[in-house]
């Protein structure tokens, strides 16, 4: 009996202590946890700022520190990967990055011990996905800029765009006779004469536009 109860006594010091031990684990995971998420957000930071041209001249001398305090705390190879790809996702937000922001990464990645073939290969995807994005905008613009044309042309010969090749010659040949410089009548004004003119180079420029789109003859 007195046996049993000292197996159990000790039972009982051992589970106390392990929770204990547990619980102090437990508080320095959180801490861990959240000094690295600080640093990890102190790098962003400077990163975004150096993206948005701030003055960083005191903040860009500790990224050495931020980086060498995250592989201390033996942040795994592949999460500081994975952060360093954020930072890059902040770089080539918008434009590209610069010679100053393109030198940063690069050090972020030698302090953080990135191997220099994943640095590469980062690199070498955002700078891809840069040029696509680029490619894109001046597909967009050029479409952009043909719809506009084309809208524009039918509105000058004020037609709607489902008129047919037959109606655009006929309205054509009446918006000459109309506003033909030599048909203008004597009593307008200067201006109204400059506004004429004008106004027909407009419906020709329209006309010889849609015949290119349309392929009229």
């Amino acid at each position: 009996m007195g046996k049993a109860i000292f197996k159990l006594i000790i039972y009982l010091v051992v589970a106390i202590l392990s929770y204990i031990f547990k619980e102090d684990e437990a508080e320095e995971r959180n801490w861990e946890d959240e000094e690295k998420e600080k640093t990890i957000k102190n790098l962003k930071k400077l990163v975004a700022d150096v993206h948005a041209k701030k003055e960083t001249s005191g903040k860009k001398k500790n990224y050495r520190v931020l980086c060498l305090a995250l592989v201390e705390s033996k942040v795994k190879y592949d999460e500081r990967l994975k952060i360093l790809s954020s930072l890059f996702e902040i770089a080539y937000e918008s434009n590209g990055v610069d010679d100053e922001e393109l030198e940063l990464l690069q050090n972020i990645a030698r302090y953080l011990l990135i191997q220099n073939w994943d640095l590469i290969s980062l690199e070498y995807q955002f700078e891809c996905r840069t040029n696509q994005q680029e490619k894109e905008r001046k597909t967009f613009d050029n479409k952009n800029i043909y719809q506009y044309k084309l809208e524009n042309a039918y509105k000058v010969l004020e037609l709607p765009s489902d008129c047919s090749d037959m109606q655009i010659k006929e309205q054509f040949r009446s918006l000459v006779k109309r506003y033909h410089p030599d048909r203008l009548p004597a009593t307008l004004s200067e201006k109204e004469k400059e506004d004429a003119v004008e106004k027909f180079r407009n419906i020709k420029e329209a006309y010889e536009y849609l015949c290119e789109i349309r392929n009229i003859k």
